[in-house]
């Protein structure tokens, strides 16, 4: 899982002196186009009039004059759900670094990786934080194309009350707790009710996806085709991001018998996570070739 990754990502850079970082300048020269690439893009935005690459805030030396603080993991996640910023010269790629969109809407963070091709900066490995209006300005970008970012609750609700029943999770192995769905599908983690409750906020992962639950889908063993996974927001016509293992977050993942998460287990397993952006009322479902099966569900803390 990715997840496994952050502390370890995060914890080396807090070893980084960022919050005294004097504003010198890098040998710099004209941005001439900035390339953005990320979870939900099928291919790299190309910013390139200067209008734009001043409201993203990477047009020049002004990245480096706001050092900061290294963000909470708990609410940027880690380095799969940034999105990778290569800044380009008239000569080629200049450097790289992986932007933080805020997933509540205050200023977000540049980490800052160092040039390409070669060479050291004093600015390598370095937090930055950026102006509000820079994160506004990349999701427009990232909207354009075709990229939608669940709005976020800074705070977790309760579970939600009144949302339409479904049947309960029943047990269909004694490898793993009850499932919810039908043959040849499964996902193991709801509770009766059925609900999803994410735990503790002050200790569950938050990204620009939403809230993150972990849960297990399993396959039935003689099932041997593939099994596409949707699921969205009863209320608000918003789709839910699943991220299957070590993949890239995604809204309808596909899961594929031949290749299981977990090697060698008598059910094809598939470790992931599911991203509940705020308390509410949501589906999810399985699909299959001649068949599928919906289950509604309440979310919450």
């Amino acid at each position: 899982m990715t997840h496994a990754l952050q502390y370890s990502f995060l914890g080396r850079l807090a070893l980084l002196p960022t919050a005294g970082l004097a504003p010198t300048k890098p040998p710099l020269p004209q941005v001439s186009k900035v390339l953005i690439s990320g979870p939900g893009l099928a291919r790299p935005i190309e910013v390139a009039d200067a209008h734009t690459l001043r409201a993203l805030g990477v047009s020049g030396r002004a990245l480096f004059s706001a050092p900061g603080k290294e963000p909470s993991p708990q609410v940027f996640g880690d380095p799969d759900y940034a999105y990778v910023l290569t800044r380009y010269t008239a000569a080629g790629p200049w450097d790289r670094m992986y932007y933080y969109l805020n997933p509540v809407g205050g200023s977000s963070y540049i980490f800052y990786t160092g040039l390409v091709g070669g060479g050291t900066s004093a600015f390598d490995e370095r937090w930055f934080r950026v102006a509000p209006a820079s994160g506004r300005t990349l999701r427009r970008l990232l909207a354009a194309h075709g990229v939608r970012l669940a709005p976020v609750q800074s705070s977790l609700s309760p579970a939600a009350q009144g949302c339409p029943p479904a049947p309960p999770p029943k047990v269909i192995s004694p490898d793993f707790g009850p499932a919810t769905g039908s043959a040849p599908v499964g996902a193991i983690s709801f509770s009766r009710g059925i609900t999803l409750y994410v735990g503790n906020p002050k200790w569950v992962t938050r990204t620009q996806y939403g809230w993150t639950r972990k849960n297990l889908w399993v396959i039935k063993p003689s099932y041997k085709q593939t099994v596409t996974l949707l699921g969205g927001d009863l209320r608000r016509s918003m789709p839910l991001w699943f991220q299957i293992g070590t993949s890239a977050p995604n809204t309808a993942p596909v899961l594929d018998p031949q290749l299981p998460g977990v090697p060698e287990a008598i059910w094809p397993q598939y470790p992931s996570y599911l991203f509940i952006p705020r308390a509410g009322c949501y589906f999810v479902k399985a699909r299959w070739p001649g068949g599928m099966w919906q289950r509604t569900f309440a979310a919450g803390r």
